[in-house]
Formats: structure tokens, C-alpha cells, sequence
């Protein structure tokens, strides 16, 4: 029987480091690829070796006790070789090491130092003889293959930890924190909304101005929480909804609040965002939990600010383009509004800046009832706003709030309040013990016009600055129904080089009814600082400072022929729904040239009066309504 060499049947079998299981000696000689010293004294045995195979057991343990079994003497192993019968069952060779490890027949393992010089060719013959079996294994291969095995664990438990902390990071945010199974059952309640109790609103109508029509309205609110007996002796139902639209700024929540305040109920507020979640039902329960919290301490007022995120009109396409959370917290709100759970004593008031985008279902009688326009306050309106705003503050007795109101046409509450807090900072930033009608002005021009800028500015950008300005002003002075000119400048602000800052009459915002001719007018200044610059310095020198004022001139244009019906050629048609352009287009550029005209010639003939316009604006850089006066009075202008 010949022995045996063979390579690890568990080994990585890289070109050059281990014997191929199907490569066999031939005539003797190893493939060159085996170098070690022991292997190289083989190549004078001939057919000596033949394939069998090795178990993993006995590999698995020849490989971890590679370094560690005990060592014995070279004598004592040739002795336990030449023996009959010999305990040894294998031996294992180690390329590039003079070590051999030996199992013995109860599987035990020992190390065999070969001393430098030893004959290993005669060792070999002898286990030939013998029939002792042996194996040649790569040392630098089998120490790779237990460092791979070391660092795939390794690998493996890096990403197992990656995963599950990520994981756990993914359901701490849902959850709202740490905590486990305690915020996973809270997931759904809304941890947002706000609840005030009786007495803590110091809130009250006499602290809303502004809005004298919503408040009259909002007072049976009060009324009826107050006295709710009142109602229910004749029959009369309040409201179970009301809805507070109109533009941004205006109070809507200031006005819920003042009736929770006036009526001493508790109040609870949220916004529509509040029950919009990624899984679907959790909007609907929050709901349901803030009406149950309500009734239990009804009569109270539910808040409910942005209600157009859950109260959009609902589409009839089932696709990727629906929203299934918010349209269940929808209809989960309109069954309790009006459904067969009754919940006496609270009213839901809501607000919102996009009226037009809710469902009917919403705004139907039964749910919300009423609908209160709160609009932009009037010229008496912001005035009390400013009362409202200055009353902690230290004003100075020159500040005229009525001029302040005149001023401020267009202004909504939340901007008044804005305008009287810039005007404190001004006020602190110079060191100021009251707030000076100087303050506001400043304050009011940061809010209209911008900041003013610290630039260099050469004299001829001033002069051609002060021309178009000037420009903008006579033309809005030869007008007899436009609005008044507050302040004209050519100092840098934002993103304009120069302004030129009107006051809107009050009856034309108030009425919102526009004439033809003033839509005219707003074209014809407009153009007023093109026509100026091409009037004084050529057409080849007009500049790109009238680009604003060229999109507002088409976007006024526009409008009257295809929105308002004010183009005579083409009569009221509303032209936005048809798609003759080229009709429209004709008709616009005949409306922008005609004014064009009109306005180069005016202004051609008030040239004395441009003249000095300019003049003094590039000398005080800035003018209000007076200087103008006072600059114009010679020509003609004395009666602005």
C-alpha cells in the first residue's frame, strides 16, 4: 500500500500555495509549486502516491492546534515510526516549516521538530513502508483561512449591529423617542395639540381691531356658551362650525382665541398638519381623541389653524395621486361634526387662507355653518391695530398714528405689528428713549422698499437713476386718478437702484372695484422711467432699470384684454379660455404703445418740470410729498 500526499480539502486553492486534490505525482517529482525543503527531497520516490480523502474533524483540529500541541523528540518519533504495530494514524507536513504534526490512534496531536540536516527522504520511506498515511498543507493558507473565518464573523456582526441600530433610530423618530412599547401604543395620540383651560386666556375682543364685522359675528359664539339655555327655549341651533378665511395676517387665530377668552371656556388648538401621518388611520384615531377630550370638558372650543391640509376637496381617481390618510381623517372629521355621535357643546372653529379648496362635504350646513370673511382692515381699522400694538411701547408724542394708518394702506395686522416692532429696534439700535415718528419711517421703508444699501454711487449712475425716478413721479403727478406719491429715492434698496413709493387711495382697495382708466394710468407710469431715460439721454442709452416696470406694464395689459374685458377690439370676452394668442397679442402691444406715445409726450412737454425733479433728487437723494410740492410749485404742479 503507498501513502499519500494530498492537499486540504478545506484550504483556499490559490495558483502556487496548495496541492491540487487532481494533480497526482508523476515519475516521482511534485509539482514545482511545492518548495519546502521536506518536499524537495521526494523526487526519487516514484509511484508513491495515490488521492484519498481527509475528514474535516481531523483537519478542523489539525488547524486550530497547529501551533500549540505538545512537542516530541525526533528520536522518540523514528523509534514510534520503525515499531510494529506504530500508533501514528496520520502526519501532517507544513510547507515552509521544519514542524509535522502526528495524530496518533486515540486522535491525539503532537508537534515533531526535524532538526537542520535531518534526512527526511529516509524518514519518508520508512512511513511508506509503514503505511502511514501523510498530507501536505500550506501554512500561510491555513492561517489566512482561519483570519477570513476571524474577520467574516467580524464583518457580519459589524453590519447585524449597523442594521438594528438604524432600525432602532427609524422607530424611536415615529415612535417620538425612546421608550418602547409605551410610545409605540401612544403613536397615535396628538402630541401637539394645546389644551387651556378656563382662565388662562387672557384674550379678549377688545384686544382684536381691525375686524369689527367678525367679531360681530363671532359674538353669538359667545353668547352662546355663555348662556346656551338662551338658544335652546326658541329652537335655535348655534353653529357646531365656524370657518375664518380670508388673507394671511389678518387675526384668524387671534379672533378663536378671543372667543374662548370672552365665553371662559377651555380652548384646544392644532393644525391640520397635526393628523397627517405616513400610516394610514393614525390622523382619523387623533381625531377621534380630540373630540373625546373635548366633550369631557365641554362646552369648549376646538381650533383647528390650516385646515386645508386635511379638509382639501376629495378627488375621484383611486391612484398614486390620492391620499388615503388624509382623506380617512376627513371623513372621520366630518362624522363627528355632524354624525351619529352627537357632541353638545363644542364648537369647532377653524381658519384657513384657501377657502376655495375645501370639500362642500365640509362646508355644508350641519358642520360648518358659518363662514366669516376676515378681510384687510380699513383706514379706522388700522388705526385701532396700532393702538393695540403701541400701548407697551414708549411712543413719542410727534408720532401721528392716523398718518400711520394713511401710510400703511394695504396693511395687514400682522404687518402692522411688524412695522411698530422695527420701528422699537431702530429705536434701541440709536439709543432712543421713546420711539420717534423718524422710527416708523425708517421701519416703514424697510418694510416696503428695503434696507437702504451703503454703496458708491458715481454721478452719473445718480443723474441717470434720478431721470428715471423722476420719470415714475411726473408721470404719476400728470395723472388725475392714480394713487399719491409718498416718497421718491435713488438710494440702493434691496434689489432696486431707486424708488419711487406710492399710497394706495383707500376707496380703490376697500371697493376693489378698478376702473379702466386707472388700469391705464398704471401703465402710463410705469413707462414713465423708460420714456424719461430715452427722452434725455437717446434711445441707444436706455438701460435695464426699467425691467420690473416693463413685466408689471404686461402683466396690467394682459389682464384688461383677456380677464376684464376692457379692450374695445375684442369686447368682454374672456379670452383667457380661448387660444387665439396672436389676437391678444396684437391687442396688448396696441394698448402698450398707445400709452407709450402718450406718456413721451407729456412728459416732452413738463420737460422744465423733469429738469428739476432730477436735479433735486441727485442733490437730496431722497424726497417725500412735500419737497415735490415745493420742488414743483413753479411748474404748475402746486396743487398735489
Amino acid at each position: 500500500m503507498k501513502s499519500v500526499i494530498r492537499s486540504s480539502t478545506f484550504g483556499i486553492n490559490r495558483p502556487g500555495t496548495t496541492l491540487s486534490r487532481t494533480q497526482p505525482i508523476t515519475n516521482g517529482i511534485l509539482p514545482p509549486r511545492v518548495d519546502s525543503f521536506l518536499h524537495r527531497q521526494l523526487d526519487t520516490l516514484e509511484n508513491i502516491a495515490k488521492v484519498n480523502d481527509t475528514s474535516k474533524d481531523v483537519y478542523s483540529k489539525a488547524s486550530t492546534q497547529l501551533f500549540h500541541a505538545p512537542p516530541v523528540s525526533i528520536s522518540s518519533f523514528v523509534q514510534e515510526v520503525q515499531s510494529a504495530p506504530s500508533h501514528i494514524k496520520r502526519v501532517y507536513l507544513f510547507r515552509d516549516t521544519n514542524k509535522l504534526n502526528v495524530v496518533t490512534s486515540d486522535d491525539a496531536i503532537q508537534d515533531v521538530i526535524l532538526p537542520y540536516g535531518f534526512d527526511s527522504k529516509w524518514l519518508l520511506e520508512q512511513m511508506v513502508k509503514k503505511n502511514i498515511s501523510f498530507e501536505v498543507f500550506d501554512t500561510a493558507a491555513t492561517q489566512q483561512t482561519f483570519l477570513n473565518n476571524v474577520f467574516g464573523v467580524a464583518d457580519f456582526a459589524l453590519k447585524y449591529i449597523i442594521v438594528m441600530m438604524l432600525v432602532y433610530f427609524i422607530v424611536s423618530r415615529v415612535t417620538g423617542g425612546v421608550g418602547g412599547p409605551t410610545n409605540i401604543m401612544n403613536f397615535s395620540k396628538n402630541q401637539n395639540a394645546v389644551e387651556i383651560e378656563d382662565g388662562d386666556i387672557d384674550v379678549t375682543f377688545d384686544d382684536v381691531a381691525g375686524a369689527e364685522i367678525a367679531k360681530q359675528d363671532l359674538q353669538e359664539v359667545v353668547e352662546f356658551l355663555e348662556n346656551p339655555e338662551k338658544f335652546v327655549r326658541v329652537g335655535a341651533n348655534i353653529p357646531k362650525g365656524v370657518l375664518l378665511y380670508g388673507p394671511p395676517g389678518t387675526g384668524k387665530t387671534l379672533l378663536a382665541r378671543a372667543v374662548a377668552g370672552e365665553a371662559g371656556v377651555p380652548f384646544i388648538s392644532c393644525t391640520g398638519s397635526d393628523f397627517i401621518e405616513m400610516f394610514v388611520g393614525v390622523g382619523a384615531s387623533r381625531m377621534r381623541q380630540l373630540f373625546t377630550r373635548a366633550a369631557e370638558i365641554s362646552p369648549c372650543i376646538i381650533f383647528i389653524d390650516e385646515i386645508d391640509a386635511i379638509g382639501k376637496a376629495r378627488s375621484n381617481s383611486t391612484g398614486m395621486g390620492n391620499n388615503d390618510e388624509r382623506e380617512q381623517t376627513l371623513n372621520q372629521l366630518l362624522t363627528l361634526m355632524d354624525g351619529f355621535v352627537d357632541n353638545p357643546g363644542v364648537i369647532v372653529i377653524a381658519a384657513t387662507n384657501r377657502d376655495d379648496i375645501l370639500d362642500p362635504a365640509l362646508l355644508r350646513p350641519g358642520r360648518f355653518d358659518r363662514r366669516i370673511f376676515v378681510e384687510l382692515p380699513d383706514l379706522r381699522g388700522r388705526e385701532g391695530i396700532l393702538d393695540v400694538h403701541t400701548r407697551s411701547r414708549p411712543i413719542s408724542e410727534d408720532v401721528d398714528k392716523r398718518q400711520l394708518s394713511k401710510m400703511t394702506v394695504g396693511f395687514s395686522g400682522a404687518d402692522l405689528e411688524s412695522l411698530c416692532n422695527e420701528a422699537s429696534i431702530y429705536a434701541a439700535r440709536l439709543n432712543s428713549e421713546t420711539v420717534t415718528a423718524e422710527h416708523f419711517t425708517m421701519a416703514f421703508e424697510k418694510i416696503t422698499i428695503g434696507e437702504k444699501k451703503n454703496l458708491v454711487i458715481t454721478d452719473e449712475k445718480k443723474t441717470l437713476t434720478a431721470y428715471h425716478e423722476a420719470g415714475h413721479t411726473l408721470a404719476a403727478l400728470l395723472c388725475d386718478n392714480y394713487d399719491t406719491v409718498r416718497t421718491v429715492s435713488i438710494i440702493p434698496r434691496g434689489s432696486a437702484g431707486g424708488i419711487t413709493a406710492f399710497v394706495p387711495a383707500e376707496d380703490t382697495l376697500d371697493m376693489a372695484l378698478i376702473t379702466r382708466e386707472y388700469l391705464e394710468n398704471r401703465i402710463f407710469v410705469a413707462l414713465g422711467g423708460r420714456v424719461a431715460e430715452e427722452f434725455i439721454f437717446g434711445w441707444d442709452k436706455v438701460t435695464t432699470g426699467a425691467s420690473s416696470d416693463i413685466d408689471e406694464v404686461y402683466k396690467t395689459a394682459y389682464q384688461m384684454v383677456t380677464r376684464f374685458g376692457m379692450s374695445r377690439r375684442i369686447g368682454p370676452i374672456n379670452m383667457e379660455r380661448l387660444q387665439n394668442q396672436d389676437e391678444i397679442e396684437e391687442e396688448i402691444k396696441r394698448i402698450v404703445d398707445s400709452m407709450y406715445k402718450k406718456c413721451y409726450d407729456q412728459i416732452e412737454s413738463n420737460a422744465d418740470a423733469l429738469h428739476a425733479l432730477a436735479t433735486t433728487l441727485v442733490a437730496k437723494e431722497t424726497m417725500n410729498l412735500d419737497d415735490i410740492r415745493e420742488c414743483l410749485t413753479d411748474y404748475g404742479f402746486g396743487h398735489i
